[in-house]
Formats: C-alpha cells, structure tokens, sequence
C-alpha cells in the first residue's frame, strides 16, 4: 500500500499490491501462493490489513531490517540464521 514507491523499482521483478476500498485489492498474494520475495516494503504490519492478516508467516519468513520515514523494509530470512 505505498503506490508512491513504485516508480523507484524499475525492475521487471517487482510486484504491488493495494487495497483500493474494503472489498477490492490489486496485486498477488505471495504468503498464500509462496512466491515470496527478497525484501517487503510497507509502513507499519498493523496498519496494512493484507500484512496484519499475514502476521504469522511475515514474522516466520521476515525479519525488520530498517524504518526510514513512515516506511518498513522487512528482509527475507535466511533459513538455518535466525
């Protein structure tokens, strides 16, 4: 839910998703179908509504790496280094 940050990943890699009104949302869902990737920028997991419903499976697969702003990059775990 940060559309602002989008133009600042010209990669081909790079996915969004965003909650337009209670009932529609853009963009995959990556804990359900396990394409999980590297990194996740956010702003705070309880007021993203898509992260919050997810918060088992992003605290298991992400650790908090950085804040700057109203801004969260979560990275992905390293298995077998937590």
């Amino acid at each position: 839910d940060k559309p602002e940050l989008w133009f600042l990943l010209p990669r081909p890699d790079a996915t969004q998703r965003i909650k337009m009104n209670p009932r529609v949302s853009f963009g995959g869902d990556i804990f359900a179908i396990g394409d999980l990737p590297d990194y996740i920028v956010s702003g705070e997991p309880e007021g993203n509504e898509y992260l919050s419903s997810n918060r088992e499976a992003l605290v298991t697969e992400y650790e908090r790496d950085e804040e700057v702003g109203p801004y969260v990059l979560f990275k992905k775990r390293v298995m077998g280094n937590e």
